[in-house]
């Protein structure tokens, strides 16, 4: 039983949860934008429906219908994304669901009726549902197979922590009593969400790099006759694939998989 528990303890090690050795560092600023982001919603999610009703006056039950009916719309949304990031990539659609939360947030400042308020909510469903699907495939896009689990781990840390500290800071703002509590945790929340499409900019954009490779083989289409080409062409999809990419490891398997797959289908 001593060594099992030993095992466990160190599973449970604070600085391997703290940290992931290993990660490339666009996985750290990824989880950093995920933070920002559930750190908007945490400041707004607990007082949503008590904006609306109290300072708002719609009643508490078309209040809560309006918010819920974003949550209804997410599950279609999500359903729509998936052919969107295969034609858009991964990178652009987070960055427009965060831009749609932004702007719909922002706009639960100028509600004044429940049509409004079931509006914006729909709107904001919208960028929700579209946000889970491309904030997955742009992680396991920019990480190896292996390094999947850590890295979905993490994120899922990082949206705990930025809602439990948006949680804590909207309970603050409020608590001032102010009038304008409500709307400035709003605009907070929208700016978090800008902040974090600014952030996704940084980050290597796959279809930048199929492009180059494209170009790669068009610009030596004997690569498969000629050892000389088929030099150029693998060092020129390297240098494509690094210019997106800082994982030398990853890069270098993904260049062999890509000839080796493609040695396979022309020489069965």
């Amino acid at each position: 039983m001593q060594p099992r528990l030993h095992q466990w303890l160190d599973v449970a090690n604070p600085k391997r949860l703290l940290v992931t050795p290993g990660l490339p560092r666009h996985v750290w600023l990824l989880q950093a934008g995920v933070a920002l982001n559930f750190l908007g919603n945490g400041l707004v999610a607990p007082y949503l429906i008590i904006y609306l009703h109290l300072d708002r006056g719609i009643p508490l039950p078309l209040a809560a219908l309006a918010v819920g009916s974003g949550g209804i719309l997410a599950t279609v949304s999500g359903l729509v994304a998936g052919p969107l990031i295969d034609r858009f990539g991964p990178r652009a659609c987070v960055s427009l669901a965060m831009a749609a939360n932004a702007v719909a947030y922002a706009a639960y400042t100028q509600v004044h009726a429940p049509w409004q308020a079931f509006a914006v909510g729909l709107a904001v469903g919208i960028g929700t549902g579209a946000y889970g699907p491309s904030v997955q495939a742009l992680l396991t896009g920019i990480v190896r197979p292996d390094q999947r689990g850590a890295a979905l781990s993490q994120q899922r840390m990082s949206a705990i922590l930025g809602l439990s500290l948006g949680g804590l800071a909207g309970g603050l703002i409020v608590a001032t009593g102010s009038p304008s509590s409500y709307a400035a945790i709003l605009l907070l929340d929208s700016a978090t969400f800008i902040g974090f499409a600014s952030l996704v900019r940084l980050l290597p954009n796959p279809e930048t790099a199929s492009r180059k490779v494209a170009s790669a083989f068009a610009r030596f289409p004997n690569w498969q006759r000629s050892e000389a080409e088929l030099r150029e062409v693998r060092k020129q999809v390297t240098y494509a694939l690094v210019a997106e990419e800082d994982d030398m490891e990853k890069v270098a398997a993904t260049v062999e998989a890509l000839f080796t797959l493609l040695q396979k289908s022309f020489h069965p």
